[in-house]
C-alpha cells in the first residue's frame, strides 16, 4: 500500500496572511521577481520584434509541417459496394 507523504508545511499558518504580508515577503526575498505592473507590462514586446534572429533559427530548425501519410478511406457498410449497389433496387 502506498502512503501520502506528510506535508512539513504549516498549512494554518500560510491561510494566515494577508496579501500585503505575503507583497512584503516578495519584497524582502531577493530572489523573487518583481510583481508586474501595468507600465512594465506595456514595454513587453514580440520575440519575433526583439530578437528576430532567434526566432528565425528556431523556426528553421523546427521545419515545414507535415501533411498525414495516411489517405482519407472511403466508408462502405458491410457487404455493399460499387458493383452490388445497382443489384439491390
Amino acid at each position: 500500500m502506498h502512503m501520502k507523504p506528510v506535508s512539513k508545511t504549516d498549512l494554518d499558518a500560510l491561510d494566515s496572511l494577508t496579501d500585503e504580508d505575503i507583497r512584503q515577503a516578495i519584497l524582502n526575498d531577493p530572489d523573487a521577481a518583481p510583481e508586474l505592473d501595468e507600465e512594465m507590462l506595456a514595454q513587453f514586446r514580440p520575440a519575433e520584434e526583439m530578437l528576430p534572429h532567434i526566432v528565425a533559427q528556431y523556426r528553421a530548425r523546427r521545419g515545414p509541417q507535415r501533411k498525414p501519410k495516411k489517405a482519407p478511406a472511403p466508408v462502405q457498410k458491410p457487404g455493399f459496394s460499387e458493383e452490388t449497389r445497382f443489384l439491390k433496387r
